[in-house]
């Protein structure tokens, strides 16, 4: 989980962090300083570079800095995504492209015919989306009593993926094609 902090010392929930993710790196090239806060919620390994170490590593293959350059703006394409989909359109649809995001990064899966299981609290999606708990549960709860999903302890299994693409998707299909 990132937080950042804000010029008035207000603590804000911005983004869930998937594996294999390079943090701080803007941070490294000096640009705009922010306060930053990651907290895991599971057992994590972290490995910490100094930035004269990396960029001594980089300055050596220019293919390496093309590939460092193209890996950070993918995961930032991805970050951008999530964000988007938890600030723009109605609660149902930021809540199923958030769930289905976080569920690609953190979701555990038996096999592929299997449900998959997400841990996350509800808490944790109202921060993320900025709304309250109780709207959040109001629609899980919704989603749970059509099948889509089975709410657990701090976790949501999602039991009807394809009905959740449904819901992620801002637009109701009318044939045309979508542009990425």
């Amino acid at each position: 989980m990132q937080f950042e902090t804000s010029p008035n010392g207000i603590r804000l929930r911005w983004a869930l962090r998937g594996p294999r993710q390079i943090l701080g790196f803007s941070s490294m090239l000096s640009i705009e300083e922010s306060r930053r806060e990651y907290v895991a919620n599971d057992d994590v390994v972290a490995i910490h570079m100094a930035g004269d170490s990396l960029f001594g590593l980089l300055d050596g293959d220019p293919m390496r800095w093309k590939d460092m350059g193209r890996m950070l703006m993918q995961q930032e394409r991805e970050q951008i995504d999530m964000v988007l989909g938890q600030i723009v359109g109605g609660l149902r649809w930021r809540l199923a492209s958030t769930i289905r995001q976080l569920a690609a990064l953190h979701g555990i899966q038996a096999n592929k015919e299997s449900a998959i299981h997400l841990r996350l609290t509800q808490k944790d999606l109202a921060g993320l989306l900025r709304v309250s708990r109780q709207s959040i549960n109001k629609e899980l709860t919704s989603w749970e009593a059509i099948g889509v999903i089975k709410l657990r302890l701090n976790a949501v299994v999602i039991l009807d993926e394809s009905a959740l693409k449904k819901m992620a998707h801002p637009y109701p299909s009318s044939g045309r094609k979508e542009v990425v």
